[in-house]
C-alpha cells in the first residue's frame, strides 16, 4: 500500500511539473511568436534585396541565365 501511495505522489508531482512548464511557455510564447515574425519579414526582405542586386548586376554586365547556371552545365 505504502508503495502505491508513494507511486501516486510522485506521479502527482511529474504531472504539476509539466503542468508549471506548459504554462510558463504559454505566457511567453505570444512575444517569441512575434519576434520570430519580424526576423522572417527582414530575413525575406535582405534576400529580395540581394536577388534585385543580382539581377541588376546581370543586366548590367549582359550576363545571361540564373545564378551559378555556368557551374552546373557538364563539360
Amino acid at each position: 500500500m505504502g508503495a502505491l501511495l508513494g507511486f501516486i505522489v510522485g506521479l502527482g508531482a511529474v504531472v504539476g511539473g509539466l503542468v508549471a512548464v506548459v504554462a510558463r511557455r504559454g505566457q511567453r510564447g505570444s512575444s517569441e511568436r512575434a519576434e520570430g515574425m519580424l526576423i522572417e519579414q527582414q530575413a525575406r526582405r535582405e534576400v529580395e534585396r540581394v536577388r534585385s542586386e543580382v539581377s541588376a548586376l546581370h543586366a548590367h554586365s549582359g550576363i545571361t541565365g540564373t545564378f551559378g547556371a555556368s557551374r552546373l552545365t557538364r563539360r
